[in-house]
């Protein structure tokens, strides 16, 4: 039991990790915000839409 809490913590962390990093990479890049815009399009649940409500996704300014 102790085992899979651990694994399932990991788990939980890594994905904290990828999302940051996606945010971050499309502040800067373009296809990187289309491509979280697309990911976020495919949420299914609406427990899971909640948390974005109100919320932009970022992407590269543009001058």
């Amino acid at each position: 039991a102790r085992a899979a809490e651990r694994e399932r913590n990991r788990d939980t962390r890594r994905k904290i990790i990828t999302g940051g990093l996606l945010i971050e990479w499309a502040e800067r890049d373009q296809r990187a915000a289309d491509f979280l815009k697309e990911v976020l399009a495919r949420i299914s649940r609406e427990h899971d839409h909640k948390p974005f409500e109100g919320w932009t996704v970022p992407g590269p300014e543009v001058s």
